[in-house]
């Protein structure tokens, strides 16, 4: 046979043939027709191409096939048991593919209808707390007048928004309810990677963004003038550790924390100390710092239900969208609405669901312990 008919017989594209042949797993002999010589493919060609296809479907890669068609003693009766098994184990991953694909497309003309309703329930006064938090925290991810905010570390949360935002709008378009378990599981990981790799950096940019207001957090505090200084240097200390550290599992290193700012610390403590103040008092100091930082990073444990409103606030520089951000994805206002709609609607499910969690019982554990 030529090769458009062998390519013909079995179902192969004759770049296929010729490909497999210039790498030396077929050898056809050739034969001159008048002037020309053409490649002759016959039944020890057929042999070879039927055992290259079943190792080919099982992603065996070209050289080693070669090296296996060389060996004679290769296909036992054995190792032909293990390719027949590996190849109905395809089949029934195979299967399940479009089992789910199948239960997918049936999941989308049911909900579509059920998810643009949902958008619409969205009451006038959550919504407005949302997109205030997310306007505000758009200004910040781009570091708006902000000293001390490094631009390197805002890009990459920003890329990180940016494209958890373009995987919510295509399930939006696409009609898949934000409370299925698919968009559940693209929300996990976001907030995960979110968390564990720039908690640090959002909990400091808030500070830098806040500090210059943080006396509301004293109004209900009994506390004096100077009481209230030195809190706000021991604050400073904690927020810019967090910041240096960056990851959350570097920001609950607590150990280095008291090792790497004692000194700092201590210094605040003695400069503000009474006279009665004792040494011991200064160690006792330096572990409320400790705690505080704990309560700090606990905060992605404690979200709630309850608290989404809160949490909607809190996350803002890290989810950083507002309506702005249609200028930067080149989208109409009334789309970006509808994929924050969406946004709002997947993160109250996410905390609405108790066996939900951001953090990992690793984590969990360096913070709840007394140990630390």
């Amino acid at each position: 046979m030529l090769i458009a008919q062998f390519a013909k017989k079995y179902e192969l594209d004759k770049r296929t043939i010729d490909f497999y042949t210039t790498e030396g797993l077929l050898d056809p002999p050739e034969e001159e027709r008048g002037s020309k010589k053409y490649r002759i493919y016959g039944k020890k060609e057929e042999a070879a191409i039927k055992k290259i296809v079943l190792l080919r479907d099982l992603d065996i890669p070209v050289k080693e096939i070669k090296e296996i068609l060389k060996d004679p003693s290769y296909f036992t009766e054995e190792k032909w048991d293990e390719i027949i098994q590996k190849l109905e184990e395809k089949k029934q991953r195979e299967v399940r593919y479009y089992d789910e694909r199948i239960s997918l497309a049936k999941a989308l003309r049911d909900t579509e209808s059920k998810t643009l309703s949902m958008m619409d329930r969205l009451n006038e006064s959550q919504w407005k707390e949302f997109t205030l938090g997310f306007a505000r925290g758009f200004r910040l991810a781009r570091g708006e007048n902000v000293d001390g905010i490094n631009p390197e570390i805002v890009d990459e949360i920003y890329e990180k928004v940016l494209f958890f935002w373009k995987r919510m709008k295509d399930n939006m378009s696409k009609g898949i309810d934000p409370e299925s378990e698919e968009i559940q599981l693209i929300t996990t990981k976001f907030l995960r990677r979110l968390v564990n790799e720039h908690f640090g950096s959002i909990v400091y940019y808030e500070w830098l963004v806040n500090k210059d207001n943080s006396a509301e957090l004293f109004e209900d505090e009994e506390m004096s003038e100077e009481e209230i200084k030195a809190f706000k240097e021991i604050l400073e200390i904690i927020f810019e550790w967090c910041g240096d550290a960056k990851e959350f599992d570097n920001c609950i290193d607590f150990p280095k924390f008291e090792d790497r700012k004692k000194e700092q610390l201590l210094e605040i403590y003695y400069r503000y100390a009474k006279e009665d103040d004792s040494t011991d008092d200064a160690e006792d100091e330096i572990k409320a710092a400790t705690d505080l930082l704990r309560e700090i990073c606990l905060i992605p444990k404690q979200i709630n239900a309850e608290g989404f409103t809160e949490f909607a606030e809190s996350i803002k520089n890290a989810i950083e969208i507002y309506l702005e951000i249609a200028e930067l994805m080149d989208e109409d206002r009334e789309t970006a609405k509808d994929v924050m709609r969406y946004i709002y609607h997947a993160l109250k499910k996410f905390f609405d669901t108790p066996d939900n969690k951001i953090l990992s019982d690793e984590q969990v554990l360096k913070l709840t312990s007394s140990e630390d």
